[in-house]
């Protein structure tokens, strides 16, 4: 991963895919404009917060706690899958449980 910094945009994480499930996240990013013509991909929701627990530092957790917090529509399966191959479903299955 690389971080880069834009100056109208900010920072941004760059993913070079060295696994199997990093290659299958930028297969699933999402294209967001970010200005006319330019564009951007992002990961999808899930892929976050699996990076985040993977990562498991303090402000990973409360950002995943942010995103659960938003409500947003989420891949269950997919995202309960990743987190057991990494072994971060319980970390996972606590911050849902909290964020209810």
């Amino acid at each position: 991963m690389l971080r880069a910094r834009h100056p109208e945009y900010g920072l941004a994480d760059l993913i070079v895919a060295g696994t199997e499930y990093e290659r299958t996240a930028i297969s699933r990013a999402l294209t967001e404009g970010v200005g006319t013509p330019l564009s951007i991909r992002v990961l999808a929701p899930e892929d976050v917060i699996v990076f985040k627990l993977i990562a498991g530092r303090a402000q990973d957790l409360a950002d995943i706690e942010a995103i659960l917090a938003a409500k947003p529509s989420l891949d269950d399966a997919y995202l309960e899958s990743w987190a057991s191959a990494w072994d971060v479903l319980e970390s996972l299955r606590r911050l849902r449980a909290a964020a209810r």
